[in-house]
């Protein structure tokens, strides 16, 4: 039959304090972030910004969910904050970009 969608991948770049930042989601059909990944970072904190302990706090985020570094995702550094901001920026970016294209935009 028909094959059934399973979900998007998403990429979309920020500034960070050394170059872009790319960064990759993949969601499912509902929106909710299933994965993410750092593809090219140039921060001398790329280690910490590629680490599952940081990348898994997205898992199961949707749209609606809070993003604030410190409170809702922490930094796996104290060096790494700023980045990190720029990744859940970028993240958070991506979520509603998907939602306006797939639902334009409704609750």
């Amino acid at each position: 039959g028909k094959p059934e969608k399973l979900g998007t991948v998403i990429a979309l770049a920020g500034k960070g304090e050394y170059g872009v930042i790319e960064v990759v989601i993949g969601v499912d059909a509902a929106g909710t972030i299933v994965g993410a990944y750092i593809q090219r970072s140039r921060e001398r904190v790329t280690k910490a910004l590629q680490a599952d302990a940081f990348l898994t706090q997205f898992i199961g985020k949707t749209k609606a969910n809070d993003f604030t570094v410190g409170a809702d995702v922490q930094p796996t550094s104290p060096d790494a904050e700023a980045a990190s901001r720029v990744v859940v920026s970028v993240i958070k970016k991506m979520l509603v970009c998907y939602d306006v294209l797939t639902k334009g935009g409704e609750q």
